[in-house]
């Protein structure tokens, strides 16, 4: 078996205590998933702060060369870009802790996607639908 990333180790632990939370919801316990999912976004969120650092980067160069013909178009696609990316780390930011599980967070939906990679978990979705199991248990 090859190593777990650290995004799924982060995914493991968040659903060990989503299930404990579903389990036993009391304040302790509902304050650990709020740490876990924490940490997942925390992780995530340093991926997209690269990605941005990059894309300025790429405007600040493209705008400051002599080769440039219209500065003005890559003013107006890494602004697009930088928007983009403002609304994926909100939709991160955003989602509560019970619902992080369903959400894949490794797309943006976005024109980003072409140009970067952000981390992926090759074991949320086998974890969600196992959720989606221990959720619907009871009724």
């Amino acid at each position: 078996m090859g190593e777990m990333n650290t995004l799924d180790l982060l995914y493991t632990n968040y659903f060990n205590q989503l299930v404990r939370t579903k389990n036993s919801p009391v304040f302790v316990e509902k304050t650990i998933l709020d740490d876990m999912t924490d940490l997942i976004r925390e992780h995530i969120l340093s991926h997209t702060k690269e990605i941005r650092k990059h894309i300025e980067g790429y405007q600040d160069r493209k705008v400051a060369s002599r080769m440039t013909w219209d500065k003005e178009h890559y003013r107006k696609l890494s602004q697009e870009k930088l928007e983009a990316l403002t609304t994926f780390e909100n939709k991160v930011r955003d989602t509560s802790p019970q619902l992080f599980i369903e959400k894949d967070f490794s797309k943006t939906n976005s024109d980003i996607d072409l140009y970067y990679t952000l981390p992926k978990s090759s074991l949320r979705e086998k974890y969600n639908e196992l959720w989606e199991k221990v959720k619907n248990k009871d009724k």
